[in-house]
């Protein structure tokens, strides 16, 4: 058996259910869907067993991408601008 080389690290799917299915199904938007199925996994079949390190990486940069952009949207509006709407401690 060959030892696993750094390119051939696995996260197995149980990490992907965790964040995509229990922790962000309700906020996951067509686009980000398909952002995410462009990123390697296609949230409308099954998961596969295990995933590259690399897949895991686009995923969380998909997402963090994602919440940036929520939060600018929110701080776009007037409600989002108030003084003391966003707690800058």
């Amino acid at each position: 058996m060959l030892a696993a080389t750094s390119d051939q690290r696995l996260l197995f799917a149980t990490t992907f259910e965790a964040l995509l299915v229990r922790a962000y199904s309700d906020r996951i938007t067509p686009p980000l869907k398909r952002q995410l199925a462009a990123d390697g996994v296609d949230l409308d079949h099954p998961f596969l067993p295990a995933f590259p390190l690399g897949t895991w990486l686009k995923v969380l940069r998909t997402l963090c991408d994602a919440g940036r952009r929520l939060i600018a949207g929110v701080l776009a509006t007037a409600r989002g601008g108030a003084p003391g709407c966003v707690d800058e401690a």
